[in-house]
């Protein structure tokens, strides 16, 4: 039986151009999960490419990290 995965349960996908907040792996704390407001370059079904704005991008698997409507932003 395998760990469920930090993506599991998390159904906000942003699309691509559109800005996020997003945890990715290792973006834990004591608290919880920390969030960073990312800009989404590209997606498809498992895969999400962001960046921080002015930084390198990264490239995930959707079921490596979570991911949020910034407060404000309909979704």
């Amino acid at each position: 039986m395998g760990m469920p995965m930090k993506g599991d349960g998390c159904t906000y996908r942003p699309k691509a151009g559109e800005s996020a907040l997003i945890s990715g792996p290792h973006c834990d704390n004591e608290h919880g999960y920390t969030y960073a407001e990312m800009e989404v370059l590209w997606t498809d079904a498992l895969f999400c490419i962001a960046r921080t704005p002015g930084c390198w991008p990264c490239v995930w698997k959707w079921e490596h990290i979570r991911s949020k409507p910034i407060a404000g932003d309909p979704a």
